[in-house]
């Protein structure tokens, strides 16, 4: 009977150990092995090229404002989602109480980034100057958006700040217009 109780209990003790030992193991989680990154897609609109368009909006000064005229003529390149660019601009202000009618001429560098297939998002900094008969020069500061509308038209809005260099008063310029994207 000694010998059955030894059996016993290495049978009970073996069946104790195994078991005990299955619970420290650790539990296997399958662990993904294709792990997918966000993809970035080409915007479909491509902004690189020479663009013409027109604009309107209003000039701003301190002794009021006048809408003001224009044509721009630009090139960009875009790299990925950047993009790089110049672009001369000529605008006519007609004249109004205690202005004349003035042209102005702009010539500016932007930079910027296509936020989403539909928007681009700039800054501009240039110069400008008054082609009155009292030339008046100014760093241009500002930024604006766009937005195709179709594969050769994009809309846009443009906020430029001009600081005086000679003479003058600092004058606050808002315009809309249209792009035709060649």
């Amino acid at each position: 009977m000694k010998s059955q109780i030894r059996i016993l209990i290495l049978i009970l003790s073996a069946v104790s150990n195994t078991g005990l030992a299955g619970a420290a193991e650790p539990i296997a989680v399958p662990i993904s092995t294709s792990a997918s990154l966000p993809i970035y897609d080409e915007a479909d609109f491509d902004w690189s090229g020479l663009y013409a368009g027109i604009s309107a909006g209003p000039a701003l000064d301190n002794d009021g404002g006048a809408l003001a005229l224009g044509a721009q003529l630009g090139i960009q390149t875009q790299f990925d989602f950047y993009l790089v660019g110049a672009e001369v601009a000529v605008r006519g202000l007609p004249g109004t109480t205690g202005h004349d009618a003035m042209a102005y001429g702009e010539i500016l560098g932007r930079a910027g980034v296509i936020a989403t297939d539909s928007l681009l998002v700039y800054t501009a900094a240039g110069y400008g100057l008054d082609l009155g008969p009292q030339p008046n020069q100014q760093v241009l500061l500002g930024g604006g958006l766009e937005i195709p509308i179709s594969d050769s038209v994009s809309l846009g809005a443009q906020y430029l700040r001009g600081v005086p260099i000679s003479g003058g008063e600092p004058t606050n310029l808002i315009t809309f217009g249209a792009n035709w994207h060649f």
